[in-house]
């Protein structure tokens, strides 16, 4: 029973502390802008506790989780749909037992977007992500245990408004993402996604839109025999 309190008291303490140290400088601020400039930094603290660290049904550990975040931007802002900006931020990760799941996420980016009174747009997004996270990937490989990895997404969005109701919007997304151990590189693969939208306006704040999107993807390592730690290597039926 007095495990049971300590344990308790040990949580409600770490829940305040977490608390009182979630602060982030930057937010306290609109960041220092010079003109049309604007230069933003700041740290974040934040504390989590998790009861099941490694995802697992059978296997559930519980931790303390701490993580720092710094992070820093100068971009130019001329409206809200004319802009650009150059940021990188960086989760360092420690948990209080299981220090083998420590881990960094790094992640620099960069977005652009221009709008010409004629009602042509264009925006480009970039972002690399560095890490091994033990959160899985978008198809969720490798939950619960720490891999590295990297990814890098590029985006380019255009279109065209006209008749003040009416505009139509083109789209193309690259997203690689890449292992670093040889036993984890036949999930390697790149997606290549295209998309076409028609809006029509119904108010200044509301639209309908159709869109249509094709996603492809290669799996480019098992075409090249990578295959698991248990299991056959790439073939036509695999």
């Amino acid at each position: 029973m007095r495990s049971h309190v300590k344990t308790m008291l040990s949580m409600i303490a770490f829940f305040l502390i977490s608390l009182c140290l979630n602060i982030s400088p930057a937010d306290a601020k609109d960041g220092i802008r010079v003109g049309k400039f604007k230069v933003d930094s700041g740290v974040t603290l934040k504390g989590e506790y998790n009861d099941n660290i490694f995802w697992s049904a059978g296997n559930e550990k519980d931790d303390y989780i701490w993580t720092v975040t710094p992070k820093a931007s100068i971009g130019y802002f001329d409206s809200l749909d004319n802009y650009m900006s150059l940021g990188y931020l960086v989760d360092l990760v420690k948990y209080s037992d299981y220090d083998d799941n420590n881990f960094q996420r790094h992640n620099p980016y960069f977005r652009f977007g221009y709008q010409a009174p004629a009602g042509l747009y264009i925006k480009i997004d970039e972002s690399y992500i560095n890490t091994e996270d033990p959160y899985g990937s978008e198809n969720e490989y490798g939950l619960g245990l720490s891999t590295k990895r990297w990814n890098n997404t590029l985006a380019f969005t255009g279109g065209f408004n006209f008749a003040e109701k009416y505009g139509i919007e083109a789209s193309y997304r690259n997203y690689i993402e890449c292992y670093d151990e040889t036993t984890d590189r036949w999930q390697d693969h790149v997606d290549k996604i295209y998309g076409i939208a028609l809006f029509y306006k119904l108010s200044a704040k509301t639209k309908i839109f159709g869109q249509y999107r094709l996603k492809l993807v290669d799996y480019n390592e098992q075409e090249h025999g990578a295959k698991p730690k248990t299991g056959p290597a790439w073939s036509s039926t695999t």
